[in-house]
């Protein structure tokens, strides 16, 4: 299917995958040796995809958002309401029995996979 998105639609849906976004980038970046990687690395080309697909826009504007609208939309999760305490529940959620708290991530390093993800987003996604 070829359609077209509005900007709000576009961004919404954006919005909607941030959170679950940023987790899967936490989690590469806190265990890169893992043997859930590939499962990780497949389920944010999957995101890309959508993103990609809701990129197109509906109105004479090429594109609905920029690398720089999902890297935003992307760091708001870590500063948002939820932030980064409910990204390590989210994390520990996943990875059932590590304890960590949001001290003993390298938040640097995740929002270096932020941008890379959102510079590489209408490319293909590599980390």
């Amino acid at each position: 299917m070829n359609a077209a998105f509005r900007r709000g639609e576009a961004i919404t849906r954006l919005e909607s995958y941030s959170e679950v976004i940023v987790l899967h980038l936490t989690l590469i970046t806190l265990f890169p040796d893992s043997r859930d990687l590939t499962h990780w690395t497949a389920e944010l080309e999957a995101f890309a995809g959508v993103l990609r697909r809701y990129d197109k826009a509906k109105t004479k504007a090429k594109h609905n958002f920029s690398p720089e609208d999902v890297e935003r939309a992307l760091l708001d999760v870590l500063e948002g309401n939820r932030g980064k305490d409910y990204i390590i529940q989210d994390v520990m959620g996943v990875k059932k029995g590590i304890v960590l708290d949001y001290t003993q991530v390298d938040w640097g390093k995740v929002e270096k996979a932020i941008t890379l993800f959102s510079k590489n987003l209408f490319h293909e996604c590599s980390l």
